[in-house]
């Protein structure tokens, strides 16, 4: 799909009633690559809390447990700790919840992880 076709299809989807629009992983990630400029339109255009991304199933050719990592880090860096993901698996969640609070190497965010999580300091 183009990035036309899916900002129309979650604007209809938001219109006609739905409370949040689950996004493929096959229409917001090229190979190993996040679609930048999709995300973040839509992310513009859309409640953030609407969207939900899906991260690539680690038994797909070429995609490991180290690069969807890479993807959900990027994810949590681009939209903040409140980021809705999905396809997490049950090992994944300690690993997610520490990139979300900020607890590892990877999570260094520009304007630190407390603020991004909405706790004043």
């Amino acid at each position: 799909m183009t990035d036309d076709e899916i900002m129309q299809d979650v604007e209809t989807y938001l219109n006609a009633g739905a409370s949040s629009v689950y996004l493929e992983a096959a229409e917001i990630f090229e190979g190993d690559k996040a679609r930048d400029a999709l995300i973040m339109r839509l992310t513009k255009n859309f409640p953030k809390e609407a969207l939900v991304f899906e991260l690539p199933v680690n038994i797909i050719s070429g995609i490991t447990d180290a690069i969807k990592h890479k993807m959900a880090s990027k994810m949590v860096a681009m939209l903040g700790t409140d980021v809705n993901l999905a396809n997490v698996e049950h090992y994944e969640i300690y690993v997610l919840e520490c990139l979300r609070r900020g607890l590892a190497g990877d999570t260094n965010h520009s304007d630190g992880a407390f603020r991004r999580a909405g706790i004043g300091v």
